[in-house]
This record gives structure tokens, sequence and C-alpha cells, in this order.
């Protein structure tokens, strides 16, 4: 089997899945914290600055753009939608767990 059919046999298997992200108005550009000074430092990247509060269950069934999931990050809270008309199949960060703003919080199935 070559490289190529790998990537073709991958494609499939993955089509009608999209990953369920923290929206990009939310990344932590603007996100600051305290320094030990008193002063405001910007966040690494990878830091985990995301608390996450499901509002959908997996198996649930919704419409692209309903909220599915909830990301505080400091004392802001950003809404989730889901990016597809689909089924909630898998949650990769539990709900109140903490995660980077780039990391994949869940996968949904297209209908």
């Amino acid at each position: 089997m070559t490289a190529e059919d790998n990537t073709r046999n991958l494609s499939s298997l993955l089509h009608g899945i999209a990953a369920i992200y923290i929206p990009e108005s939310a990344t932590p550009a603007g996100v600051l914290t305290g320094s030990k000074d008193g002063g405001q430092a910007p966040l690494p990247l990878s830091s985990k600055i995301a608390r996450v509060k499901w509002k959908r269950a997996i198996r649930s069934k919704m419409e692209a753009g309903e909220v599915v999931a909830v990301a505080e990050i400091g004392a802001r809270s950003f809404e989730i939608a889901a990016p597809v008309d689909g089924t909630l199949i898998k949650i990769c960060v539990n709900e109140g767990e903490w995660t980077s703003h780039d990391a994949v919080l869940g996968y949904m199935m297209e209908n």
C-alpha cells in the first residue's frame, strides 16, 4: 500500500467528521494574566487558559450554529457553535477541564 493509498483511506474515513474548536475570536491575543510585579503579560499560546462547559451531550443532534459548549477564558465566556448539521460523537475535553485555546474539544458527524 502506498502513501497515497493511506491518505485516500484516511480521507474517506474522516469524510463527514468535523472538529469543534474554541472560536478564533477567543484566542489569547487579547487575554492577559497578572505577573509577579503586578503588571500584565500575554499568556503563552500553549497555556491551558480555557475551561469548557458542554451544553449538549454525546449523541445530541443539532444544526450548524447551535451552541454546543461554552469556553470560559478569564472573566469572559465564548459560545462554541456546532460547525455542521449533525451529531456530537466525541467529547475530547471533559466538562470543567482546562485546555489550550487551539485544542480540539470534540467531534461531530455530519448528517
